[in-house]
């Protein structure tokens, strides 16, 4: 049976260290490292989750800045 849900976390690209994302992202104000892989990843995810509500929690590690990493997701949907 499937989950009445399904949750998508963006965190940090694979390899990276969370430090030094901090550094190279502050003040998390923009976009400094676009993942569009990523988001076409979560743009599937999205669409095969059919009827259920799909929460995605976005880190401002991701690529940068969660709000824009998030409007940029909806634009795509």
């Amino acid at each position: 049976p499937l989950a009445p849900f399904v949750i998508v976390r963006l965190l940090l690209r694979p390899g990276t260290v969370y430090g030094e994302r901090r550094e190279e992202f502050v003040p998390f104000d923009r976009i400094v490292d676009p993942n569009p892989e990523m988001r076409r990843d979560v743009v599937s995810i999205v669409r095969a989750a059919g009827e259920r509500p799909v929460f995605i929690l976005v880190n401002n590690k991701a690529e940068g800045c969660a709000p824009a990493t998030i409007r940029a997701l909806a634009e795509m949907l």
